[in-house]
This record gives C-alpha cells, structure tokens and sequence, in this order.
C-alpha cells in the first residue's frame, strides 16, 4: 500500500512537470504563433489586390505592417488622411501621363521617411531644377503640391522608358538610377527585389518593405481600426504636409535631403543659447529662416508654438542659437 501510494504521488509529479514544461513551450511559442497569424492574414490580404506589381511578403514586410498599425497608428492616420485627399488629383495625373496607377502609394511612402523635408514627392534638388521647379532662398516650388506633382511625373516618366519593371522605377526613384544600376551589376541582375534589399547595397533600400506596406495601410488600415485623419490646409487648398515619421523600423535610409536645406537635427534646446527675435518678412517661409539660423524647423515651431508651417510678414519669431 505504501508502495502504490508512492508510485500515484511520483506520477503525480512526473505529470506536473510534464505539464509545467509543456505550459513553458507555449508561452515562448506564443509570440511566434501570433506572429505567423499575422502573416497569413497580410498575406492573404495582399494577394486579394488587383495590382499590375508582385507585392512578395516576408518577414520584413510583416515587421512594418506590425509597426506602423501598432506604435506607428497615428502617423498612418494622418499620411492617410493626406494622401486620400490629394489621392484624385495624383490618380489623374498619372493616368494622363500614361503611368501605372500603383505609383499612386509613392507618396505614402516618402511621407515615411525621416527628415526635416515635407514635400510631397520628396524631389531632390537636381531632379526639381531639371524638371521646372523654381527653387531659391525665396521659393521652393517642391512644397507646392500641384506644381511639384508634373515634375514628379515627368521624373517617373524618364524612368519609364528606361524601365519596363514597375520595382526598378521605384527603387531608382528613391535611390537615384546610379545606385539602382550598381545594385544589379552586385546582385548579377537579378529581378528579385529581395536579393536586391539584401545584398544590393542600396542607399535607400527600405522603399521595398516601406512601399509594400504603403500600399497594404491604404486598403486595409480599417481592418486595423484607423481613422485617416483631415489634414490642415495651405492658402491654395492643399494638404501642409508636416509629420513627425516613426522612427523604427520604416524610417531607415531615408531620402538624401536637398542640398539647400539644413541638416537634420534634434530641435535645439534653449538653455544656454542666445534669444533673437526675428520678424517675417515678404516671401519669408520656414525653410529659408531655419537655414538662415542653422537651427531646425521643428525647433521654430516649437520654440512659437506654431501647429503648422503657416506664417505671415510682420509676424514675430523666438529663435535660440
């Protein structure tokens, strides 16, 4: 008797153990299994569009799907709320020029990119003049939606007829056509847009997930509950396009900033700096007054507690240097 009582409480215990170690595995499985959940549904829902470019998932994709529907939310609210509003304009504009209506996500993905540039197509310098754009210390035309829209096209245009793959236009408008060419010789030209991310040295290789996921928030972000938000309007009715991106993961290799722009920097503190205060003048505008100052555009607005990139002559400004 003592013996089977042994035996019960040894198997008893033998059990619980199982049972701990099996509880173990699942609690570090969990995340995992939630993970590759995640994955089927994104990628089942990408393949359900009808898009003229393979949108091929991995890990990388689902990594900033997972960030910009969760930590990145309101970004997306807002890139969406932008985007929808000048979506008609932009789709028009492309189906004029004879361009692939899946160059309409472009933008959601240069509104992703870190930096102190908010224009719309993020245009470098060099591409901006050549295609018409009046840039000087009074004007920078890239901030004009409707005027930087047909140099855009133009630009993508000249791509097109250098390329027929929809991803090479788009990785060499992001990358330039120099950098693109060079990630092909490295990769024996391959078509495989993942070898290219890893192994093509690109500069800016996060427009691959970055776009892919652009286009995924555009058609599914309900399925996330996210509400676009209405964005703040110029005197002309167009989007001001002024964010503040995640950081990580979809802000990686951002887009080169134009080389008559200040740096990208952390908003100047005020402690131990010199206080200036500055009056607009005519033509004024905010880039032209940071690079003036060598301070940042987010610390102006900061500084004088401005919601926007609106400002008028005559008006007063605190700036710190």
């Amino acid at each position: 008797m003592q013996k089977y009582t042994y035996l019960c409480k040894n198997t008893r215990l033998n059990g619980f153990i199982i049972w701990l170690f099996l509880f173990c595995i699942y609690l570090t499985s969990f995340g995992q299994s939630a993970d590759f959940a995640d994955d089927i549904v994104f990628t089942k829902r990408l393949n359900s569009l009808n898009l003229n470019i393979d949108l091929p998932y991995n890990e990388i994709v689902g990594e900033h799907i997972r960030f910009i529907t969760g930590q990145g939310s309101l970004f997306a609210a807002k890139s969406l709320g932008i985007f929808f509003t000048e979506r008609k304009y932009i789709v028009s504009a492309l189906k004029a020029a004879k361009l692939p209506k899946e160059l309409q996500y472009l933008p959601m993905f240069l509104m992703q990119t870190d930096g102190i540039r908010t224009d719309f197509w993020q245009l470098p310098y060099i591409v901006a003049v050549k295609y018409g754009l009046e840039i000087s210390d009074e004007i920078d035309e890239r901030f004009d939606i409707y005027k930087s829209t047909p140099a855009a096209i133009a630009y993508l245009q000249n791509l097109s007829e250098k390329y027929s793959d929809l991803w090479d236009i788009i990785i060499a408008y992001a990358n330039g056509v120099p950098a693109l060419e060079s990630a092909k010789i490295r990769t024996n030209q391959t078509k495989d847009i993942w070898v290219l991310y890893e192994q093509g040295n690109l500069p800016n290789k996060t427009i691959i997930p970055a776009f892919i996921t652009s286009i995924y928030i555009a058609n599914f972000y309900q399925s996330h509950h996210i509400t676009p938000l209405e964005p703040q309007k110029n005197e002309d009715n167009t989007s001001i396009i002024y964010l503040k991106p995640p950081t990580l993961p979809i802000a990686q290799n951002s887009v080169a900033p134009a080389k008559n722009l200040p740096k990208t920097t952390a908003p100047a503190k005020k402690e131990d700096k010199k206080k200036i205060t500055y009056t607009v003048k005519s033509g004024d505008n905010l880039t032209k007054i940071a690079k003036k100052y060598n301070v940042t555009i987010a610390s102006i607005q900061k500084w004088n507690n401005l919601k926007n990139d609106r400002i008028n002559a005559g008006q007063k400004l605190i700036i710190y240097q």
